[in-house]
């Protein structure tokens, strides 16, 4: 392969070694829609219009809307499969331009794998079936300019061949909107090649001064880096091009204001970088200046999920949707009180942060030691950068913040950039917290592409929607969390958290009733022996009418509180074993009476057992059924459980409650 250096180029203060690849990479695949050859389609009804053309000065393939109105619809196209290196580190570059920020369902942006017979490569799914193996891919677009989006990753063990695809589901295109792809590329890394020739990903910012920062006359440095050298850099400091003033020595960029930092001020520099080989990044970093330290603990996360405050283990029992109701005096302070009383030591609230309402709870919150995970700021609007950036400068100076709820329902409503950015806001202002979101996991993908900015993920488990109990019900609960554990994996997030959220609610058009006191303590429990690293309810909301009909959450009455405070407590009195290790070795569960599986293909009972002894056992079939539980050091423990039954018991002794 050849290629040529130029001589040192300067970019403003910056001078920086600029490498041209005139050639194409050795063993690099490149679509670049000279023509669609071999490429598959889908484009709903043929709604879209979809054409090679010259656009916004690329050939790219677009699909466009030209009709008058606004259009539903679902497109994607899949390049012709190219040969694959399995066990080999690749990059995948996809460059784009959109009208619309594009978001998913499923499938997804992907690349797909297959075998050397041609097809697809399956593994074992989180629900232990085999499924078609793909690597998701992020997209970032933007409407003025083509934007890069690249990943990189190994083949999968047994990969020889592989497609991309793009695509998307909404937001639905208005008259005259259009999305273009103009090219995707695919290279793997080779031995003893340096990476810059195959190099696809883009530049990497680093911010290197800490934050928050007490000392308001610091200069402010980031590192700057790509292994093909950075090639051009623009630099702005809360929308002011401040380039010409950043001082570069290697990679290292350095700007020292010309007065001190106002004290409890936050400031934004976004970096427009390209690598030699033209890929580009468009990316924020905060700053954050102030003299005092956060009021609450230090938020983490251990090796094995659990939460940690201050380096102690801390199990949430949680609860959402916490506002006035008629059942606690429509006092927010009693609602606390009792919701303390019940066993409850975490909430969440849709009152905004701002809001009397929202103030009076964090206020309570901090006298009574009931920790909150809030949402920062309104999901969308002109003013949300700048409410959400106020939320956490003063949230951390309440010991009552556990973390920052960035997401609701994220997959339908948020992008990952979106996340990306509250993520990096949150971590240069109150680093201390932990950042987490809330959705549902019924299927595989979605969760995947915001892992990587997840500290906690608070997974909705919703499943009693008929009139009439469904076979399939209790066992979605262990679907969804094992879908969320294998999609934060996936997704590359640090140390995969989950916290399962319980439906105690009915309404809102989609869920025809209210979950029996049974059913709730038995999503609860499978939840736990699932792997839930803590417990939230869905929805404290009383009474209210909406445009979807009534809704009824825990505060509706009194029985219903009153059910739910009875399985809080029973985790309150569990939470010093529940924060303990799994065990290394969990049971092995034998069905000797009653049905071997429950949907999806499920063992009919699902078991955990700690390392402090704990055991819990949970019926998700339909039928009563009688297990035999293979425990460490030979022993075994026969349970006898009912539809939606619960054991939970000491392995040390084998006594244990069994209802």
């Amino acid at each position: 392969m050849n290629c040529q250096m130029n001589a040192v180029r300067a970019f403003g203060a910056l001078a920086l070694a600029q490498i041209v690849l005139p050639c194409v990479v050795v063993g690099a695949v490149v679509f670049d829609f000279q023509n669609t050859d071999g490429f598959a389609f889908i484009n709903y009804c043929n709604r879209l219009s979809m054409e090679t053309v010259k656009h916004g000065g690329e050939n790219a393939l677009v699909f466009k809307n030209e009709t008058a109105g606004k259009i539903d619809t679902y497109w994607s196209l899949t390049t012709p499969r190219f040969r694959v290196h399995d066990g080999k580190i690749f990059a995948v570059k996809v460059r784009t331009k959109s009208d619309v920020q594009l978001r998913f369902t499923k499938p997804m942006p992907a690349i797909l794998w297959y075998a050397a017979d041609g097809k697809e490569l399956l593994a074992q799914d989180a629900l232990g079936q085999d499924s078609p193996v793909e690597t998701p891919m992020p997209i970032r677009t933007s409407p003025t300019a083509y934007r890069d989006s690249a990943i990189s990753d190994m083949v999968p063990e047994g990969a020889a061949f592989a497609r991309v695809r793009i695509c998307s589901d909404y937001p639905n295109m208005e008259c005259g909107q259009s999305v273009a792809v103009s090219r995707i590329e695919y290279v793997e890394k080779e031995e003893g090649v340096p990476w810059v020739y195959d190099d696809l990903l883009p530049p990497k910012v680093e911010r290197l001064t800490p934050s928050p920062n007490a000392d308001f006359a610091t200069p402010v440095s980031f590192r700057i880096s790509d292994p093909s050298g950075v090639s051009k850099v623009a630099i702005s400091l809360d929308g002011t091009d401040i380039t010409e003033r950043v001082v570069f020595k290697g990679d290292v960029a350095t700007y020292a204001p010309p007065a001190p930092w106002a004290e409890n001020s936050i400031h934004e520099f976004v970096f427009s970088v390209e690598d030699g080989r033209g890929n580009d990044a468009l990316e924020s970093r905060f700053v954050c200046f102030t003299r005092g330290k956060a009021a609450h603990e230090k938020v983490s996360v251990r090796d094995d999920g659990v939460v940690l405050r201050d380096g102690r283990p801390f199990f949430p029992i949680a609860i959402w949707g916490v506002k006035e109701s008629p059942l606690h005096g429509n006092s927010i302070s009693r609602t606390i009180m009792e919701l303390k009383s019940a066993g409850f030591n975490m909430l969440s609230t849709y009152h905004g942060y701002f809001s009397q309402q929202g103030r009076e709870m964090i206020s309570v919150c901090d006298r009574e030691g009931i920790k909150v995970f809030f949402e920062p700021g309104p999901r969308g609007g002109k003013g949300r950068d700048a409410a959400i950036r106020r939320a956490i400068m003063e949230g951390r100076s309440h010991p009552s913040v556990l973390g920052w709820c960035i997401g609701d329902d994220t997959a339908a409503h948020r992008i990952p950039d979106e996340l990306a950015r509250d993520r990096e806001l949150i971590d240069a202002v109150d680093p201390a917290a932990i950042a987490g979101h809330a959705d549902a996991c019924g299927f595989s993908g979605p969760l995947a592409r915001f892992a990587r900015w997840t500290g906690m993920f608070v997974g909705e488990m919703y499943p009693m929607r008929n009139e009439k109990p469904q076979p399939e019900e209790l066992a979605k609960v262990q679907k969804g969390i094992g879908i969320a554990y294998s999609d934060l994996q996936v997704g590359g997030a640090p140390t995969p958290c989950v916290v399962p959220l319980i439906q105690s609610f009915r309404g809102w058009g989609y869920w025809k009733r209210y979950p029996t006191k049974e059913e709730l303590r038995a999503m609860t429990f499978l939840a736990l022996a699932s792997r839930g690293r803590g417990i939230a309810y869905y929805t404290y909301e009383p009474s209210v009418i909406s445009k979807r009909k009534g809704a009824e959450g825990a505060a509706s009455t009194s029985e219903r509180f009153a059910a739910l405070a009875r399985i809080t407590r029973e985790l309150t009195a569990l939470s010093p074993q529940l924060v303990t290790r799994d065990a290394a070795v969990q049971p092995e569960v034998t069905i000797v009476e009653g049905p071997q599986k429950a949907s999806y293909g499920f063992c009919s009972v699902k078991a955990l057992l700690k390392e402090c002894g704990l055991l819990i056992a949970v019926n998700i079939s339909t039928e009563s059924v009688k297990a035999v539980l293979s425990l460490p050091n030979g022993r075994k423990r026969e349970v006898s459980l009912g539809r939606n039954g619960v054991f939970v018991g000491k392995f040390d002794n084998q006594k244990g409650k069994q209802t």
